[in-house]
């Protein structure tokens, strides 16, 4: 993506599908993994609000980081939905 140095919030703007994307493949990432992914997506989300740039206005980065707390960890004895489904 191109971008003058003066459109930083127009670029961020574009960038939103994408970071929302990068969201909820965090989601689909065991814990250990996709919280550093979440807790940087909400960093980047401050960092631009800070300065003047709003990328998640209804803190979505912060609601599915709560749910990704929220859920517990995935162990390999654990069987998945996928494997249910192939029996």
């Amino acid at each position: 993506m191109k971008g003058h140095p003066d459109d930083l919030a127009s670029l961020a703007d574009r960038c939103v599908p994408c970071l929302h994307a990068i969201v909820l493949q965090a989601l689909s990432m065991p814990a250990k993994a996709g919280n550093p992914v979440m807790l940087s997506l909400l960093a980047l989300a401050v960092a631009l609000r800070d300065s003047g740039m709003e990328i998640d206005p209804d803190n979505v980065f912060g609601k599915f980081f709560f749910a990704l707390q929220k859920r517990p960890e995935k162990d390999d004895t654990t069987p998945s939905a996928s494997s249910d489904l192939s029996r």
